[in-house]
């Protein structure tokens, strides 16, 4: 498993890997299949479940804290959420702000690619204060200034809006808490990319100069 020191080096190289350039944001999304997403209308709530083991086998997260995944990056020329889908024919949007209110603490926790041309990945974790899982982050990843840092920006201006990393990087963000559902959601159908039905989680390229410490 990576030390908090290992994880501050691959981090280093997250910020190194292209030049930092932001798109402003209005939602976490997160996609799904349709029977998964009616069992959350049926709750009213997303509930979190045990992280898979996407990414770097040695993430202090993977099978072992609980979230649920979101999105945040959106389109460099409309601004809007990325279509199409990769992992299913539902959406559900949260505004950013809501989440940011939730689960102030913000972690960095994985940065990895699959190799063969495919992009990289940053994933980050945000957490409620006081939370179980914010003092396991606390003792085991890097945390990162919400205000100021490479990857995900909450300004301190309520009338600014956040803005995520746009410069090629996917950035993932695992909230540590159940989300009830309110009406300034937005849920409905989204494309789903036939080439991305089949997807699974997997580790990341061990080989790849850009992602890799050791």
């Amino acid at each position: 498993m990576y030390s908090k020191a290992d994880l501050k080096v691959l981090m280093d190289k997250a910020k190194d890997f292209d030049y930092l350039k932001y798109m402003p944001i209005t939602w976490f999304y997160r996609d799904m299949k349709k029977e998964y997403y009616d069992q959350i209308l049926n709750r009213g709530e997303i509930t979190v479940c045990l992280k898979d083991e996407n990414g770097d086998p040695r993430s202090p997260i993977n099978g072992r804290v609980q979230g649920t995944n979101f999105q945040v990056n959106v389109h460099h020329r409309t601004g809007q959420p990325m279509n199409p889908s990769i992992y299913g024919n539902r959406r559900i949007k949260i505004p950013a702000d809501d989440i940011w209110d939730t689960c102030p603490n913000l972690y960095f926790a994985d940065f990895y690619c699959y190799g063969n041309g495919s992009g990289h990945h940053v994933t980050l974790v945000m957490t409620e204060d006081e939370s179980s899982w914010d003092r396991f982050c606390w003792k085991r990843l890097p945390k990162l200034d919400a205000h100021d840092n490479p990857f995900l920006i909450f300004p301190y201006s309520e009338w600014k809006s956040p803005k995520v990393l746009s410069n090629g990087i996917w950035v993932e963000v695992v909230v540590t808490t159940n989300l009830t559902l309110s009406e300034s959601d937005e849920l409905g159908r989204v494309k789903w990319s036939h080439r991305y039905k089949n997807i699974v989680p997997r580790d990341k390229d061990p080989h790849c100069p850009h992602c890799n410490i050791y």
